[in-house]
């Protein structure tokens, strides 16, 4: 199964992109086209995410959430970083 096919990519040529969370907990990904800034987390529901990063992905489950961050990434990444901030949070 395409996990991808699910993914919202939301792409805008404007400076400020937003999610407005009106369902369930959603996850995102904000980063610039050479991954030099690259943002990521959970938005509860009725919660707001605001960036000026040029391209803004939501994700329904966090599942395709982790495997996004790991293809753009890379696995090191995800258990290093993204995982272990969660586990200091926790």
């Amino acid at each position: 199964m395409d996990h991808y096919r699910r993914r919202r990519h939301i792409k805008i040529t404007d400076m400020q992109h937003e999610i407005k969370n009106k369902e369930n907990k959603v996850w995102f990904i904000a980063y610039s086209e050479d991954l030099s800034v690259f943002h990521y987390g959970e938005i509860q529901q009725f919660g707001v995410m605001r960036t000026g990063q040029p391209v803004l992905e939501q994700f329904e489950t966090e599942q395709e959430w982790a495997e996004a961050i790991i293809q753009l990434k890379g696995q090191e990444f995800y258990d290093t970083v993204v995982k272990g901030q969660e586990e200091i949070i926790e």
